[in-house]
């Protein structure tokens, strides 16, 4: 049995511009995208065609199983650190 290389999802998504969609990220696949203003948010991989029209770069994925559990995490750690007048980091997932 032959194995299947692992797809590039970032490669594929900066394809988009030139030839259109080639395959569909798994759903639990998130990017890390830089805003045009230095900024950087997590959106999901399905949606790098609008980010990228936008301006946004990616820089990094990784896998997020329970997306409203990681958003709950980051808001507590961004609670946390405001109170102590700092920014926090998103919170630790699986890197792909």
């Amino acid at each position: 049995m032959t194995e299947t290389p692992p797809v590039d999802y970032i490669a594929q998504a900066n394809l988009i511009h030139e030839s259109g969609p080639a395959v569909t990220p798994p759903s639990t696949l998130y990017f890390t995208y830089l805003r045009t203003d230095g900024d950087t948010i997590v959106g999901p991989a399905t949606h790098a065609e609008q980010y990228l029209r936008l301006g946004y770069t990616i820089t990094g994925q990784q896998t997020i199983e329970d997306f409203t559990t990681f958003t709950e995490q980051a808001a507590k750690t961004e609670a946390k650190a405001a109170s102590r007048g700092e920014h926090a980091e998103a919170p630790k997932t699986k890197a792909s």
